[in-house]
């Protein structure tokens, strides 16, 4: 048996063709014998046909006939099933689509497109409201306001941005907030590249409960208050961790901290004449004296020296015998009379005066002099307190008669 010769047809190629309707990426095949057909006739061009799966889908499609977009009419239009079958196999949507009648297609011939402004206060760009737009929100016999829309350009770089999450702008505080995409359009257009510091929600829920507060001034005797404002309450909120509510700092009144800026730190002779030592008399003591409650002004208060002070550590109080005969009792010799007792060079040791003790002394107080009546011959004798305390110490007994009677019964 005789084979058959290949025809011209046999020896052209299939072709793959992208499928006619618009963004779907399938094909259909242009068999060798069409494309000889379509050659012989003079047409180069592949004919438009659809895929395999839209041809399929079509065949089940039909016309159908949708209610005008412009909500004042009530006439219809018809949604061809091309494009139905474009809606669904590109768009992957099956719902229906905005359309208008005849006569409403009429009325858009007659009206304008319209350069809206970008909603984008930044952009000073438009974009271009159709009429047909305009008809479908109702536009024929009334003024409609256009719908806030971006422009092409703030659109385009709309899209290619995503909403971010920012850290908190209180120090110390580890919540965000989102920087949604519309706010870092605005900052693209005014050339900023990076967002205005913000609050996490938690921290701005604290900041409005919050209100600004008139803290005491930290200097004693001062009746003035400095400003402690919110958000500085907050920061401190922050720093402890958020787990109490912070306590005022201890602050300066501006009165006081103008004053202590005008201060100068000086040097002060330390309190013990004999010594040439001097201690610094700080701004903020200076500041507490002249505010001060005891109404001393500026005047600096007697403090020793540092070498004063190392000699007066290295004291103990001691205890000194009283000075009266008679006395067992003792009286405290303190540090600082020791110090003074001491003689220019603040290195020897000096003996402790005379002094009696606490019981001796207000025994003296509460005793004045007092007046002895003779019982013999009625004379006043005077009896120094000086003498009443050597009775109470038991080395003098107080007289029963006076001088003169005693030196008569004597002979």
């Amino acid at each position: 048996m005789s084979q058959s010769k290949p025809t011209l047809g046999d020896t052209i190629s299939d072709r793959r063709e992208p499928c006619k309707i618009r963004g779907c990426e399938g094909h259909w095949v242009w068999s060798g014998k069409a494309q000889l057909e379509a050659f012989s006739k003079g047409v180069k061009d592949p004919p438009g046909r659809m895929c395999p799966e839209c041809f399929e889908l079509y065949k089940t499609l039909e016309d159908r006939e949708l209610k005008c977009s412009r909500p004042e009419c009530e006439n219809t239009w018809i949604w061809k099933r091309g494009s139905q079958l474009r809606r669904m196999r590109v768009l992957g949507r099956d719902d229906s689509p905005q359309g208008l009648c005849e006569s409403c297609r009429g009325e858009q011939s007659q009206m304008n497109d319209k350069e809206v402004s970008c909603r984008v206060r930044e952009c000073g760009g438009t974009w271009t409201w159709t009429a047909g737009q305009q008809l479908k929100a109702g536009a024929l016999d009334k003024e409609i306001a256009p719908p806030q829309r971006m422009c092409d350009r703030c659109f385009g770089v709309f899209k290619k941005l995503k909403d971010r999450e920012m850290s908190c702008s209180i120090k110390g505080c580890d919540g965000t907030w989102l920087y949604r995409r519309d706010r870092q359009l605005s900052d693209v257009l005014r050339g900023k590249d990076a967002p205005r510091p913000r609050m996490c929600e938690r921290c701005y829920e604290r900041f409005t409960d919050l209100a600004d507060l008139e803290v005491p001034c930290r200097v004693d005797g001062c009746e003035k208050t400095w400003h402690w404002p919110r958000m500085a309450q907050l920061q401190a909120w922050a720093d402890g961790g958020f787990e109490e509510a912070p306590h005022p700092p201890k602050r300066m009144c501006p009165d006081c901290s103008s004053l202590y800026n005008d201060l100068k730190e000086e040097m002060v002779p330390c309190r013990i004449r004999e010594c040439p030592g001097t201690w610094p008399y700080h701004r903020g003591s200076q500041l507490n004296q002249i505010k001060g409650k005891g109404g001393k002004g500026g005047k600096p208060p007697q403090k020793l020296c540092t070498d004063c002070l190392d000699i007066l550590e290295s004291l103990e109080d001691k205890e000194v015998p009283c000075k009266n005969d008679g006395c067992e009792r003792t009286w405290t010799w303190s540090k600082m009379a020791q110090l003074y007792a001491m003689s220019g060079s603040l290195k020897k040791d000096a003996s402790p005066p005379l002094r009696m003790c606490d019981i001796c002394s207000r025994f003296l107080k509460e005793h004045p002099v007092k007046k002895l009546v003779c019982p013999q011959c009625g004379d006043e004798t005077t009896w120094p307190s000086q003498n009443q305390l050597k009775v109470f110490l038991g080395l003098w007994r107080e007289p029963e008669v006076c001088a003169t009677c005693k030196r008569k019964q004597a002979h």
